[in-house]
């Protein structure tokens, strides 16, 4: 069986549109889809559309950035499909406040030398939704740009390694910290709008096996409902950690690419998994 229940487009950080996301979908022969972009829901009126026109099993679906202690985690909220009024006011000041966050890094970015014309820059406060990659891709659509990157930071000019060494992290010439929500509050308003709570990528986000079992036993505590097993092609080995986390903690399990371009859409799983995902999600 064939699934997707973590994509990204154009609305948050994706370079798909909603209806070429769909449209690969119905390609690669999904038989599941969940589209979660980051803090919004816009498009997702339209993506169920598509989807109920191509046959397609579809979810609508938001990745919050949320904080636990001093750790970044990504839940997904799957299904959000009542009482949306809190939500939906919360996403909106989020989306505020990552404009704002995009240009703080922008001034930042002018003092060591980084520049952007100003239609260019017109053009990007003039988008719904502003996240690292919109920046990144900006200033790397500039000859200079490019070469600031490589000469004075010995980088090679690409949009992952502008996130990763200018962006990103405390101390770097771009960083600017994320607003972000608490990961109990995230988890009540996701259970308001009768949907579930699901843990992104937790090879990534879950902290080290010293401090892992508090952290785990805190988000059961706050309701967590389920945990992404499997994320992208390349973390097939992993299944059978967090399968094992799943069971201790009385989680489901999902799987999904984390797609944000049209290399990679949908997790091979099996008919186990997709007959429970069916069960919690449509039953």
């Amino acid at each position: 069986m064939r699934i997707d229940l973590h994509s990204h487009t154009i609305n948050s950080d994706g370079l798909m549109t909603v209806p070429e996301l769909v449209a690969l979908a119905k390609a690669r022969r999904l038989q599941l889809l969940a589209l979660t972009d980051h803090d919004t829901m816009i498009g997702v009126a339209h993506f169920l559309k598509l989807c109920k026109e191509r046959r397609i099993q579809a979810l609508p679906g938001i990745e919050m950035s949320t904080k636990y202690e001093d750790l970044e985690l990504h839940i997904l909220a799957l299904n959000p499909h009542k009482n949306l009024g809190s939500l939906i006011k919360h996403l909106e000041v989020q989306i505020k406040k990552r404009k704002e966050r995009a240009r703080k890094v922008v001034t930042k970015l002018k003092k060591v030398g980084f520049t952007l014309p100003t239609a260019m820059e017109t053009e990007l406060f003039g988008l719904r939704n502003i996240g690292k990659p919109h920046l990144a891709r900006a200033y790397l659509s500039i000859s200079g740009n490019k070469k600031l990157l490589q000469t004075e930071f010995l980088r090679k000019a690409t949009i992952s390694n502008f996130i990763q060494y200018i962006l990103d992290k405390p101390g770097q010439v771009g960083y600017v910290a994320k607003s972000r929500i608490a990961v109990k509050d995230a988890i009540k308003l996701i259970h308001e709008t009768g949907a579930k709570a699901v843990l992104a990528h937790p090879q990534f986000d879950l902290p080290s096996n010293r401090t892992r079992k508090q952290c785990c036993d805190d988000l059961k505590e706050m309701g967590l409902d389920g945990i992404e097993a499997v994320n992208g092609r390349r973390h097939l080995e992993q299944r059978a950690e967090f399968a094992e986390l799943a069971k201790h903690y009385g989680w489901f399990m999902t799987a999904g690419s984390d797609t944000h371009n049209k290399t990679r859409l949908g997790v091979n799983v099996s008919k186990r998994m997709y007959e429970a995902l069916m069960r919690i999600f449509f039953s």
